[in-house]
């Protein structure tokens, strides 16, 4: 027998023995294949057999637990975005302004939108040729985002007058690390105004730059700086690693940061801090913490809290210790988003709402501590984050037209939220597009669907924040005691 067909057999034979083991493996494969053909082929109403196997893999999913999914299309894309914290857009803050087209509220430093000339209160009239009067911010973000290199042909408004500029997407990168005040460079101030002994950090989700972000900010703070105010509030979470690193940066060597566990509870690693803190606890810290804080903003919290290292401020958390992998498939277009372990904060308290001991005791997640806890409603929470909205792009707006524009996205949003329509707060804020994730991360589930109370929303509300105003008492409360002993 000549060598190259020996060749072939060989290669044959250990193919159909490599097919027969996955099918011993799994003898449901096969009928799942047979399935969908016969639903393909027979069935009245003809499926598509790409459709019918994303839906039974989201059937499939769907029974297994409330976080596991299997994601593709748009929501793998958004989901890799916010994992890698950078999105392929033109860098500007904008807001629709019905009947007119899209208000640009801050363009970028340095972004391809400012680089083409945009400027704040331009009035984009069209993107490629699309009018955007009557656009929704979901339209409108997907416009401008896109691939790589790209050109957007922009048709724009300035005081009456008509332009046209081209703008090319780069990468965006997004600063999952912000602080009090946006200063017009685009960088944060991270001393809380009025008060230059207190630092302000707020950690809007736990991507892969996270860590070395705050690292940067922790190693630059004056050295006057005796308390800290860490604000977890509506992060859902993001990559375990992260959390784990940022707990470590306040943490004495050796100590338990999380504990991680696999199927019937048992141990898979005990996660330790392993370096002298960065922030010793000469500077106290005070945690903030909502309804939204979930996953790895419950894990730092909870750390933080066991090991006396900081106070928590706010309302109980969200409830969610459970960690899912992403687990890439079909070459990278879409991933299971499967529920792996549980994690445990180092004292052992249930944080999982879904926990069977917790839904019997009814205690999950991570409260307050005595005297700390600030009551919040559903309308509370969307003021809060326009608020943080505002100190997002306020110093980026040139000052002479700073007031008309916070004005207009003001009265906007006050409109729409005291006619009880709930505004899409990520409207104003940059898209994210295109990233790629293979590591364990903690993410925040759907949330309960708050009923907001029937009561109107004044401008007073989005200029206070009770929260906040009760970690500074806290803290220079703390100061004083310490400087009175």
């Amino acid at each position: 027998m000549p060598v190259r067909n020996f060749f072939f057999i060989v290669v044959a034979f250990l193919v159909c023995y490599a097919c027969y083991s996955v099918a011993v493996k799994n003898r449901y494969a096969n009928l799942f294949a047979e399935a969908i053909d016969i639903v393909e082929n027979e069935a009245l109403h003809g499926v598509p057999s790409d459709q019918l196997f994303k839906s039974a893999m989201e059937g499939m999913l769907e029974g297994f637990d409330r976080h596991s999914r299997f994601i593709t299309g748009d929501s793998f894309k958004s989901l890799n975005e916010d994992l890698e914290g950078e999105f392929g857009g033109v860098g500007i803050y904008f807001e629709p302004v019905p009947a007119k087209g899209v208000l640009v509220m801050a363009a970028m430093p340095g972004k391809p939108a400012e680089l083409a000339g945009l400027q704040a209160g331009d009035i984009i009239t069209s993107i490629n040729g699309m009018p955007t009067a009557d656009l929704e911010s979901r339209a409108i973000r997907k416009l401008m985002t896109g691939r790589l290199g790209e050109s957007l042909e922009v048709s724009f408004e300035r005081d009456g007058v008509s332009n046209n500029t081209t703008l090319q997407r780069q990468t965006i990168a997004v600063q999952s690390v912000q602080g009090f005040a946006r200063l017009r460079d685009g960088k944060w101030s991270f001393i809380v105004s009025g008060y230059p002994n207190l630092a302000y950090i707020r950690l809007s989700q736990f991507d892969k730059a996270s860590a070395s972000e705050l690292l940067s900010v922790l190693e630059d703070l004056p050295e006057n700086v005796s308390g800290i105010i860490l604000d977890l509030r509506s992060n859902g979470g993001g990559l375990l690693t992260a959390a784990e690193s940022i707990c470590d940066m306040f943490l004495e060597p050796g100590l338990t940061i999380v504990r991680i566990k696999g199927r019937k509870g048992l141990s898979v690693r005990e996660s330790k801090s392993s370096s002298e803190p960065l922030v010793g606890k000469s500077v106290k810290l005070a945690v903030l913490v909502d309804r939204q804080s979930a996953s790895a903003s419950e894990l730092v919290a909870g750390c933080l809290q066991d090991h006396n290292r900081a106070v928590i401020v706010g309302e109980r958390s969200w409830g969610k210790g459970t960690v899912q992998n992403v687990i890439p498939m079909k070459m990278g277009t879409s991933a299971l988003k499967l529920t792996t372990f549980s994690f445990w904060r180092p004292t052992g308290p249930v944080i999982d709402r879904y926990n069977k001991d917790a839904i019997k005791t009814g205690k999950w997640g991570i409260y307050p501590n005595e005297g700390l806890a600030v009551e919040q409603d559903a309308l509370d929470m969307v003021c809060m984050l326009k608020r943080m909205h505002f100190r997002e792009i306020g110093g980026l707006i040139p000052e002479d037209k700073r007031e008309k524009i916070l004005s207009i996205s003001r009265d906007n949003f006050l409109d729409r939220i005291n006619d009880r329509g709930t505004p899409d707060q990520k409207a104003t804020m940059p898209a994210k597009q295109d990233a790629n994730a293979e590591e364990d991360f903690v993410d925040a589930s759907e949330s309960d669907e708050d009923e907001l109370p029937d009561r109107e929303v004044v401008p007073q509300d989005l200029q206070r924040d009770p929260v906040i105003e009760k970690a500074i008492e806290f803290l220079s409360r703390v100061n004083i005691e310490k400087q009175a002993a």
